[in-house]
C-alpha cells in the first residue's frame, strides 16, 4: 500500500489496484459526462461534449417548437425562426443545468441504497488562479470504505476554502455506496452545490424574461403605439383594426368586411403577405389609412376598435353624416338602405326604397373578392356622382335615410 503526499494538507492512500485519482473522482458520480471517465486535464473535451449535449437538447426544443407554432396562432404570431432559434438554445442550456443540478444527484441517490463507513485518509488540492502570482486554494476530502472484503477510495468532489469545514484525517463518516459499484456513493449525505451551473441557469432564465413580457423584443418586431403613430396621425385621433387578408389579387388585399372602413387596399406596406396574414388597418377620423403587417409591428396602445367610442355595445360601428364627410372628404352624402341584386366583375347592382335601382362600378377591383354577398342589405353612400357601401352587418347608420 503507497501513501501519495498531498503537499498543502495531507495524504491519501492508492495501490496498483485502484483505480487512478482522476478516475476516482469520475466514478463517484451519475452525470453523463463523469461517466465518460475524462481526466480533469481533459478540460476541453468535457466542455465539447456539454456543448454537444446541450445542442442536442436545444435542437429537440426547436424542433417542438417548429411543431407548435404551426398549431398555436399565438406562438406564430409572436415568434419568428430567429427568436425560436434563441429561445431553444436558452432553454436546451437550462434543462442541462436542471439535469446536473436535480436529476443527476437524484439519480446517484436512489442507486446508492447499500449503508456504510468511510474514513478520511487525505485531502486533495485545487488552485483558481486569479493572476500569474497568486490563486486561491480551494480542498476536498478524500476518503476510503471497506465492502465485501475490498477497499475503495472514494471522494464526493466538495471543494471548500474554509479548512474548519473539512472533517479531521481519520475521521469516520457515514457513506451510502452502489454495491455494483462501490466507488458510485453518498458521502455523509453531501452532495457538491454546482454553483456555476446554477449561476448558468439563473442568467438563462434571466434572459428569457424579455421574451415573455415583450414579443416585440423577442422578435425584433417595431412597436406601434401613440408615440410612434404621431408622425402618421399628427391633428386626428384614429382607430386600430386587426384584420385577416381573405383573398389577394394582383396587388390589391382583399378583407372581410368591418365597421366604418373598407375591404380591400392597395399598397406597398403589404407586399410579400399571403391569404390568411394578419394585418393592422389604422383609420383615421379625416380618411387616411395605414397598414402594417402584423408578422413585422406589435401595437401597444388602447386605440383599438373595441375600445372606441363610435362602436355600440352589440359590436357595430356608429355611422354618422359627419363621419362618412370627413372619411370621403366631401361636404354632404345621400345614404341608402339597400339590398344587394348582383355582383359582377368590377360592379355591383343594389334594390333602394320605392323600387329604385342603383349601380356602383370599381377599376381594377374584384367586387367577387370584397366580402359581399347577394340579398346582403348594406347601407349605399353617394356623393360627387361616386358611391361606396357599407354592411349593415358590422355598422349602424345614425344620420337620415333616403
Amino acid at each position: 500500500m503507497e501513501y501519495k503526499n498531498n503537499p498543502a494538507h495531507g495524504v491519501y492512500r492508492q495501490d496498483d489496484r485502484q483505480p487512478t485519482y482522476d478516475e476516482i473522482k469520475n466514478a463517484t458520480s451519475s452525470s453523463i459526462v463523469d461517466k465518460l471517465n475524462l481526466r480533469d486535464s481533459d478540460a476541453i473535451k468535457k466542455n465539447l461534449i456539454e456543448t454537444a449535449l446541450i445542442l442536442v437538447l436545444s435542437a429537440v426544443v426547436f424542433i417542438i417548437n417548429l411543431f407548435l407554432r404551426n398549431y398555436i396562432v399565438d406562438i406564430k404570431n409572436t415568434f419568428n425562426t430567429n427568436s425560436l432559434l434563441i429561445l431553444s438554445v436558452l432553454i436546451g442550456i437550462i434543462l442541462w443545468c436542471i439535469y446536473s443540478i436535480l436529476i443527476a444527484p437524484a439519480i446517484l441517490s436512489r442507486k446508492c441504497k447499500e449503508s456504510g463507513v468511510a474514513k478520511c485518509i487525505g485531502y486533495d488540492d485545487r488552485q483558481i488562479q486569479l493572476t500569474n502570482y497568486s490563486g486561491i486554494i480551494q480542498t476536498a476530502a478524500v476518503f476510503e470504505h471497506t465492502y465485501d472484503s475490498d477497499t475503495y477510495t472514494i471522494y464526493n468532489g466538495k471543494y471548500v476554502k474554509n479548512d474548519q469545514q473539512l472533517p479531521a484525517l481519520g475521521q469516520i463518516v457515514p457513506v451510502r455506496f452502489n454495491k455494483k459499484n462501490p466507488n458510485i456513493c453518498v458521502i455523509n449525505n453531501e452532495t457538491p452545490t454546482p454553483w456555476k451551473k446554477i449561476i448558468l441557469m439563473v442568467a438563462c432564465l434571466l434572459l428569457l424574461i424579455p421574451f415573455a413580457l415583450s414579443p416585440d423584443v423577442s422578435s425584433n418586431k417595431m412597436v406601434l403605439n401613440d408615440r410612434t403613430l404621431k408622425d402618421d396621425f399628427p391633428n386626428t385621433d384614429y382607430i386600430v383594426y386587426e384584420r385577416t387578408i381573405t383573398e389577394v389579387i394582383g396587388d390589391t388585399y382583399y378583407f372581410d368586411p368591418a365597421g366604418g372602413i373598407q375591404n380591400f387596399a392597395t399598397t406597398e406596406a403589404l407586399k410579400g403577405c399571403e391569404t390568411g396574414d394578419k394585418i393592422y388597418w389604422i383609420q383615421s377620423a379625416d380618411g387616411y389609412s395605414v397598414l402594417y403587417s402584423k408578422a413585422r409591428y406589435e401595437y401597444k396602445g388602447n386605440k383599438t376598435y373595441e375600445n372606441n367610442s363610435m362602436v355600440s355595445d352589440n359590436g357595430r360601428f356608429l355611422l354618422t353624416p359627419e363621419y362618412l364627410e370627413k372619411q370621403l372628404q366631401t361636404k354632404s352624402v345621400t345614404v341608402y338602405e339597400a339590398t344587394i341584386t348582383s355582383i359582377g366583375t368590377n360592379y355591383m347592382d343594389f334594390d333602394v326604397s320605392q323600387n329604385r335601382v342603383l349601380h356602383i362600378e370599381y377599376n381594377n377591383v374584384n367586387t367577387s373578392a370584397m366580402g359581399f354577398s347577394v340579398g346582403e342589405k348594406v347601407y349605399y353612400v353617394s356623393w360627387d356622382y361616386q358611391g361606396t357601401i357599407f354592411s349593415q352587418r358590422y355598422n349602424d347608420y345614425t344620420g337620415p335615410l333616403q
